[in-house]
């Protein structure tokens, strides 16, 4: 069983710390990483493709074309992730910050 984190993202295309990202991942296997990108107008969805490169089996994405509020965004999350893996926890985050995912794997 895996936790499953999602992530929301509008517009952070040069707030993504791609690298911070991939060392949570090299020591968070039990981590499947759910990031969505919410109607971005600008590359943040081709910040978040080549993290998917990196981890194919602990990161899926899912990309909104028009902006939505938080709970539609969180659904969308929800069923992408129910349909990868076996999660056993959820936690959500409107940021990528590496402290935070710390905490919610702790969940």
């Amino acid at each position: 069983m895996k936790t499953g984190i999602i992530i929301t993202f509008y517009n952070q295309e040069n707030k993504i710390n791609k690298q911070k990202v991939i060392n949570f991942l090299k020591h968070s296997k039990h981590v499947h990483l759910c990031l969505i990108n919410n109607g971005s107008t600008d590359n943040t969805i081709s910040a978040l493709e080549e993290l998917k490169e990196a981890f194919p089996k602990n990161i899926t994405i899912g990309n909104i074309k028009n902006h939505k509020g938080t709970v539609a965004v969180l659904r969308i999350g929800f069923r992408l992730l129910m349909k990868i893996e076996k999660i056993n926890s959820l936690g959500y985050s409107s940021e990528l910050n590496e402290n935070k995912l710390e905490a919610l794997c702790d969940l």
